[in-house]
């Protein structure tokens, strides 16, 4: 063997031992270590069980010492897990449910003229002019809606049936509501005042002659007509008045409902006083004098006539929107529209209503007033459907000429209803909006029509509704 080789192995002992001595320093250095143990060289540190200790030198020994506690950071999770912090409610919040936010501004109207639909009903004009018309119509009413109107009340009794003593009990209160009526609906434009015949008026002849068997047969109608105003005109100077009234003896029995006469009527325009043509008459029959009825509210209908509005459904029949209106139900709400006050006596004014076509809606929140009160804010929601219907809204409350026929569910909240210009006197021109919930909508109800819905949000001074479109 020669020196080359000898010295080339006493190179790898050197270095095996090398690396024998450094392994058996870590396998120290990361074992488990106690206090007290024998360690390998002085001042060298270990982690160990949350404690750090140090080699130290005791006696002639390396031990080490009792260690100090020390933090150690978690180990990384191979997955780890997002959880995000939670916040500490200050209360129990109220669930936000799914659907159409409501907007924190108020919505702007369109132009009203955009809301002014055209009656498109073509009704059939009677040989003196006639027609009622439910919607905006380019043609002069018979008589003016605003104004003072002068109103006479006429007693008529029969040579067989004279007029009791204490008839002014009957009608006195009856008259002044009927006038406090008026001005009421029509926000003081409209005001009538009375006149009074203190006498009876004798009709020339019995009951018999004159008798008329149901409203609206207008041939025996003409009949008594032409006998009372000439009886009346005799004695009685109708200077400047427009409408009278009859009243009758509480026991007759010859008129069974009413009858009635208006501008377009034959027996206006064939007979009237010698100082001019009337505008109207009315004659109270048996069916008033039930005590559950009043008069005040029949003439208050047969007026609404006489002013162009047209009949809600039939004479005879019966229809849902009819107990809302005078004009369906003398007996119920009494409540006039806001339709007929906006398209037909022009008492709601342009600046009181609201009109938003159906195209531009998004979420509309708008302020609706009471429909009767006075002064500025919207008093109708006008939203066109198309050329000829309209969605209405109105704010309903109650009030004292509210009669005994009851409405079905709610008498105040927002009206919900709809204008069908192809629709015209004697039919259902108003109607509804849902035929199967409460048409009078409280706080939280809603309505959808042909993609429209309607939200009361709140009510009180001012109720407020949200407008969206549905699918």
């Amino acid at each position: 063997m020669n020196l080359f080789t000898i010295r080339a192995r006493s190179w790898w002992l050197v270095a095996i031992t090398c690396l024998l001595i450094l392994a058996t320093t870590q396998l120290s250095a990361n074992a488990a270590v106690k206090a007290g143990a024998k360690c390998t060289k002085a001042g060298a540190t270990s982690v160990s069980g949350g404690k750090k200790f140090t080699c130290i030198k005791s006696g002639t020994k390396l031990v080490w010492n009792k260690g100090v506690a020390v933090k150690v950071a978690p180990k990384p999770s191979p997955n780890p897990v997002f959880n995000p912090v939670e916040p500490t409610p200050a209360g129990t919040p109220t669930p936000t449910p799914a659907g159409t936010p409501t907007p924190s501004t108020l919505s702007v109207s369109d132009p009203v003229t955009n809301c002014k639909i055209q009656d498109a009903s073509n009704p059939y004009v009677g040989v003196y002019g006639g027609a009622l018309y439910g919607g905006f119509i380019n043609k002069e009413m018979p008589v003016p809606s605003s104004g003072t109107v002068t109103w006479y009340l006429v007693p008529l009794e029969f040579t067989d049936l004279k007029g009791e003593a204490n008839w002014r009990s009957r009608v006195d209160q009856q008259m002044q509501l009927l006038s406090e009526y008026y001005e009421f609906v029509s926000y003081g434009k409209l005001n009538i005042k009375w006149k009074i015949h203190d006498n009876w008026v004798t009709m020339p002849g019995d009951q018999a002659k004159f008798e008329i068997k149901l409203s609206g047969d207008y041939i025996t109608t003409e009949n008594f007509w032409k006998e009372a105003i000439s009886a009346a005109d005799s004695k009685i100077d109708f200077t400047g008045v427009q409408v009278i009234n009859f009243l009758l003896p509480k026991n007759q029995t010859v008129i069974k409902e009413s009858a009635q006469g208006f501008p377009w009527t034959g027996d206006i325009n064939k007979y009237n006083t010698s100082e001019g043509k009337l505008a109207a008459f009315t004659i109270l029959g048996q069916f008033f004098e039930a005590s559950q009825r009043n008069y005040w509210s029949y003439w208050a209908h047969e007026y609404g006539h006489t002013l162009g509005i047209p009949h809600i459904s039939g004479s005879r029949s019966t229809s849902t929107y009819q107990t809302y209106d005078l004009m369906g139900n003398q007996d119920s709400r009494r409540e006039l529209s806001g339709w007929s006050r906006f398209a037909v006596t022009k008492w709601l004014e342009d600046k009181w209503v609201y009109c938003k076509s159906k195209s531009n809606i998004t979420s509309e929140l708008v302020n609706l007033a009471d429909l009767n009160s006075r002064g500025d804010g919207n008093k109708l929601v006008v939203i066109p459907l198309s050329a000829t219907k309209a969605l209405l809204l109105e704010s309903r409350n109650n009030t004292k000429f509210v009669g005994i026929d009851a409405v079905r569910g709610n008498t105040d909240g927002v009206l919900v209803y709809v204008y069908d210009a192809t629709m015209g006197h004697n039919s259902e021109y108003l109607f509804p909006a849902s035929s199967t919930s409460d048409p009078i909508l409280s706080k939280g109800e809603s309505v959808t029509y042909e993609g429209v819905n309607i939200k009361v949000i709140s009510v009180g001074t001012q109720d407020q509704i949200l407008i969206s479109l549905k699918p």
